[in-house]
């Protein structure tokens, strides 16, 4: 299963950071999942010093939820190059 869920989450983030959270939830993707996206690529851009991005991260969730510390960390590397 989590293999799975990175390697969806590996090509979603070659493909950019187009994606929305709606999208992905209307996709079926959990909502862990969606806000760890849109969370590490906003982070990502801020880092990256874009004028769009914020820096996101809900630690408290961070330390507890799994999926959503592993998809914040895989979209927040490439977001910020």
């Amino acid at each position: 299963m989590w293999r799975c869920v990175g390697m969806v989450g590996l090509l979603m983030l070659i493909a950019g950071c187009q994606t929305t959270h709606e999208d992905l939830i209307a996709k079926g993707y959990p909502p862990a999942f969606a806000d760890g996206f849109d969370d590490g690529c906003s982070s990502g851009r801020q880092a990256a010093g874009a004028i769009t991005g914020e820096f996101r991260k809900n630690v408290p969730r961070y330390l507890k939820d799994k999926q959503y510390a592993e998809v914040l960390n895989l979209a927040y590397l490439p977001s910020r190059t």
